[in-house]
């Protein structure tokens, strides 16, 4: 039973790990970990070829430097599945990283429920500052949203939204994958605190929905 659970594996691995370039693409952002860095560090995809990932970072000054052979776990989101993507670095300069795939484990699944297509509006509030927003699905764990204001993968946030019967939700959520678009930003972010009220009344926004 061991071993066929473990050729499972592989065979899963296998299967994602050929499929990369469907992840890694070019300008997406990406955020990495290591044992060497206290905060995710996000980085934006140049290329992708035969395994191996190059990257630059936001900052043109990067001084949390890794090194040459040091291990990086990169977290990808794909259809709201969480996938750790294990990698050492290859060259480090300030700006860029080469980073050599290894290998790819599954996660987490972020949608535990239902998602519903929505054009909700909404504002959300970052670093003190409020802003406008457009949601375009929600479900119980989380929602995608429009914006223009830019901001880091691992954010947290806390999001207002206002349905279509003028009910307010407030909830709390941390940015999981971000896409930059012509004009803005997409973000998907799952929910990390919602009080009972808010709650229901999330619940009740969905059941409307069906």
């Amino acid at each position: 039973m061991s071993q066929e659970k473990d050729n499972n594996n592989q065979d899963f691995v296998k299967a994602i790990s050929s499929n990369l370039n469907k992840f890694f693409i070019k300008d997406i952002y990406v955020a990495l970990t290591s044992y060497k860095l206290l905060t995710p560090l996000n980085a934006v995809v140049l290329d992708y070829a035969s395994n191996i990932l190059v990257v630059r970072f936001k900052s043109k000054d990067l001084q949390r430097e890794l090194l040459a052979g040091d291990p990086v776990v990169i977290n990808l989101v794909n259809r709201d599945i969480v996938y750790n993507v294990s990698a050492s670095v290859l060259v480090c300069t300030s700006t860029t990283m080469d980073l050599k795939i290894e290998k790819v484990i599954k996660k987490e699944d972020l949608r535990k429920e239902r998602r519903f297509l929505v054009g909700f509006s909404g504002e959300l509030l970052h670093d003190n500052n409020k802003t406008f927003i457009v949601i375009k699905n929600i479900s119980l764990q989380g929602l995608n949203f429009l914006s223009k204001e830019d901001i880091e993968v691992g954010s947290e946030i806390t999001v207002s939204i206002n349905t279509y019967d003028y009910t307010k939700i407030d909830v709390k959520t941390k940015i999981v994958h971000k896409t930059s678009l012509i004009d803005n930003y997409s973000y998907g972010v799952f929910i990390t605190d919602i009080t009972e009220d808010n709650k229901a009344k999330l619940i009740e926004c969905l059941k409307s929905l069906e």
